[in-house]
């Protein structure tokens, strides 16, 4: 990945960022099953992001927070799924209260 000037970095709070990461990487397996075409980029971005998350996080606090990063990822993922589930549950209301209006 091409160096970047650490004057224009902009941080954002890991977890936000890992939000992305535990979303596409599954994403990707999915679109993989189908042999859409997009595979390659998400898979070159997710490598790109944990790259340089992990390049920049080991500068910052040294490799001893490795762990740190994967407790965070799953707490992410964690998270993520409740969101699956309440968008399923909420998908689920709004179908029997369609029914019930009869459309």
């Amino acid at each position: 990945m091409t160096e970047i000037n650490p004057e224009h970095f902009i941080l954002l709070p890991l977890p936000l960022a890992e939000l992305l990461h535990v979303t596409l990487g599954p994403l990707a397996n999915v679109l993989e099953e189908q042999d859409h075409p997009w595979v390659p980029l998400i898979r070159k971005v997710l490598g790109a992001y944990q790259d340089g998350r992990d390049d920049m996080v080991f500068k910052m606090y040294g490799k001893s927070v490795t762990d740190d990063i994967g407790i965070i990822t799953w707490q992410v993922s964690e998270e993520l799924v409740k969101w699956v589930a309440e968008m399923a549950d909420e998908e689920v209301h709004f179908e029997k209260w369609k029914e019930e209006l009869g459309e």
